[in-house]
């Protein structure tokens, strides 16, 4: 590993980041976890500690699955429950008989990104020169989904909007807070006391924002008061 790349952990692991650590100008925090051999977990940090506060984008869904797996399995909620039963406020929509595994499965025919929020031109910035994509979003998640054309539904369409609107609607059916729901229910049984929603708008130091061209740091995809794109943070 050169000296100008700080780095610590499995020296192995380093080894084969080292290609990639060299020409990305970011921190890397890579662990392995193998059941079967000692030691269970391998762990790579490159320009990071163990105290590095990571941005981690869609994995964010991977805890909503979790949450949404708990709460199916508690007979509480069921998979085949539609987004009208849970928000009633979206009588007529064609949101109104997706069902929360279609959500989960991204099969609901909701778009990537919400319709209406400048189009293609939202993103634009962000391709750019690193600005949030999401930040002219109005404030409720399910107001947003409601208004959606849905296309496709059925087929597998990849939706950050649909991930968001789980648990929006989870939260909902509980008459919970999204962050607290999320905490009591996955993230402190885990162990997990460095990982949460992001309340402030403090940058975290790396995550899949990275940076752009040329060379400036992304903004944040923090959550808005009420807002729907919730930006999960977890130390290294």
């Amino acid at each position: 590993m050169a000296d100008s790349i700080p780095a610590q952990g499995d020296l192995q692991l380093l080894a084969r980041l080292h290609d990639v650590a060299g020409h990305v100008a970011g921190r890397f925090a890579v662990a392995v976890v193998n059941l079967e051999s000692e030691p269970h977990v391998k762990l790579a940090l490159i320009r990071a500690s163990a105290d590095t506060v990571f941005e981690i984008g869609s994995i964010t869904k991977a805890l909503t699955g979790m949450l949404l797996a708990e709460i199916v399995q508690e007979g509480r909620l069921s998979l085949d429950a539609t987004v009208e039963e849970i928000a009633p406020t979206t009588e007529g929509s064609e949101l109104a008989s997706v069902t929360l595994l279609e959500l989960a499965t991204h099969t609901s025919g909701l778009p990537r990104m919400p319709v209406g929020l400048a189009g293609g031109f939202s993103a634009l910035p962000f391709a750019l020169v690193g600005g949030n994509p999401y930040r002219n979003a109005p404030l409720s998640v399910i107001e947003i989904a409601a208004r959606q054309p849905l296309h496709g539904r059925g087929q597998r369409r990849y939706s950050n909007l649909g991930g968001a609107l789980v648990g929006e609607l989870l939260a909902g059916a509980l008459s919970a807070n999204y962050s607290r729901l999320l905490a009591e229910r996955i993230l402190h049984p885990l162990g997990m006391e460095s990982t949460g929603v992001s309340a402030t708008h403090r940058q975290a130091a790396c995550s899949a924002r990275s940076v752009t061209w040329p060379n400036w740091r992304r903004a944040s995809w923090m959550a808005l008061p009420r807002g729907w794109l919730r930006s999960i943070r977890s130390k290294a």
